[in-house]
């Protein structure tokens, strides 16, 4: 969620997406969910893990993913 030089998460995820439609996105941040939350605001095909982690935390939202519809 914060990245160098200001960047964001999110801002990644839609550059990428200027190139590549249809990209499944997992965002992942030591915040908590309903600080990252706030201003976050998830669309299909993209979830959100807090981090520490566990596998079965991780496998969940890759699964979230992979089954949504980007549109």
């Amino acid at each position: 969620m914060v990245l160098p030089e200001g960047m964001r998460g999110r801002e990644v995820a839609n550059a990428v997406r200027a190139v590549i439609p249809k990209l499944k996105v997992i965002f992942i941040s030591g915040y908590s969910s309903e600080l990252a939350g706030r201003s976050l605001a998830l669309q299909p095909g993209e979830a959100f893990v807090q981090k520490p982690f566990d596998a079965e935390a991780l496998l969940t939202a890759i699964r979230r993913c992979l089954d949504a519809d980007p549109g």
